[in-house]
């Protein structure tokens, strides 16, 4: 009895080995065919015609199977696809990313993976400096100096303002001497009408009063 359930264990994982070693050729397929290292990538592996046996485990590796190990997931017996999504990592180049079965005889695939380098620096651009433009200078209104008076007009402007007073003071000079003769006139002909002219007879004295 228990020789036949050690090989009933024994049976089990065979099955499952046989299953996938029965299956056609393995297929690896990546969402992408390059990036940076630490891109993420979702490899899925397939196995034609599994045979729906027990599930099994799929590792994902770099450039061998015995390379960086990215991670391992379950076989879906019913689609015959492990799927796993990983960060990959390596040194800038050509690389092949494996699937597998480990430790079975199941077919090995891989696919090409090239692992970008760093991108260079980009350089910081240098800003060109906008020029300011020149403002357009405004003309300045030239003064037309105001012409300053010659001798001559100064002369004639002084002699204008002084015109006039000389010909009031004129006028009153006039005006006090045609006075003055009038009253010459006036006390000329007083006297003469008080005086008799001469040769002529005394005046007779008035009576004496009472006469």
């Amino acid at each position: 009895m228990k020789s036949a359930v050690a090989l009933l264990c024994f049976a089990v994982p065979l099955v499952s080995v046989t299953a996938v070693s029965a299956a056609g050729a393995a297929s690896v397929v990546l969402s992408r065919a390059s990036g940076a290292a630490g891109t993420p990538v979702t490899a899925t592996y397939s196995a034609p015609g599994c045979g729906g046996g027990a599930a099994a485990t799929v590792a994902f590796s770099l450039d061998s199977i015995a390379g960086h190990q990215f991670g391992s997931t379950i076989l879906n017996p019913s689609t015959c696809t492990a799927i796993l999504t990983f960060p990959v990592s390596g040194s800038p180049g050509a690389h092949q990313i494996f699937g597998y079965v480990p430790n079975s005889g199941a077919p090995v695939a891989s696919a090409p993976f090239t692992i970008l380098g760093a991108p260079p620096a980009t350089a910081t651009p240098v800003s060109t400096p906008t020029p300011t433009p020149t403002p357009t200078p405004t003309p300045t209104p030239t003064r037309t100096p105001t012409p300053s008076a010659t001798p001559a007009a100064q002369s004639s402007t002084l002699l204008g303002s002084l015109l006039v007073p000389i010909l009031i003071a004129i006028i009153l000079l006039l005006l006090i001497a045609l006075v003055v003769l009038l009253v010459l006139l006036r006390r000329r002909r007083s006297d003469g009408q008080g005086t008799p002219p001469p040769g002529s007879p005394p005046p007779e004295a008035p009576p004496p009063p009472g006469a």
